[in-house]
């Protein structure tokens, strides 16, 4: 990149070509990002409800098929899809900050919407989808230890609930933005 792209691209500013494609890069991005996200949880909250049932047919319990196909379902939503589209999202808003002279990282805002950010990256990557995996894990397995399943069932709905609460509250203060 010459050293006028890179004047230019820093020369953006709210109403700029940049500073417009980053801000709908990082609203799509997040949108998907984040949706896609809340799609698998929502799919995973209706397998394992539905692995939990037992089968009409044969009073045997249906999870271990139904376990793979959210544990396959899984994997291929968040690692193709919603991962990407997350972190896409996060270096985008990074960006538009840096390029519109209106934002500043000393705003609490800014500050507020990358701590929560990160809160739901480092709670989605190291608890929610660890739980999720032993939990599909242990209904693959056939495990006929209630209180496991039902303790890992337990840990996977809070943790569920407190990472779609970190995206609610990221959304709002971008929206609200506090401390303007």
């Amino acid at each position: 990149m010459d050293h006028n792209a890179v004047s230019s691209l820093l020369a953006a500013g709210f109403n700029s070509g940049p500073y417009q494609v980053l801000l709908v890069t990082h609203l799509l991005t997040a949108g998907f990002g984040f949706g896609g996200a809340a799609m698998t949880a929502f799919a995973t909250r209706r397998t394992i409800n539905d692995a939990l049932e037992d089968s009409p047919e044969s009073n045997e319990p249906v999870y271990p098929a139904a376990a793979a196909v959210a544990q396959r379902s899984n994997r291929y939503v968040l690692t193709r899809f919603a991962d990407v589209s997350v972190y896409v999202a996060g270096l985008a808003g990074f960006a538009a900050v840096l390029l519109d002279d209106r934002w500043d990282f000393r705003q609490g805002w800014v500050t507020i919407g990358l701590v929560l950010y990160f809160a739901w990256v480092a709670l989605a990557h190291g608890a929610v989808r660890p739980t999720t995996q032993k939990l599909l894990a242990a209904l693959d397995a056939g495990n006929s230890e209630p209180a496991v399943i039902s303790g890992l069932l337990r840990r996977w709905r809070t943790l569920d609930a407190m990472a779609s609460l970190v995206v609610v509250a990221a959304i709002a203060v971008m929206v609200t933005k506090p401390g303007l």
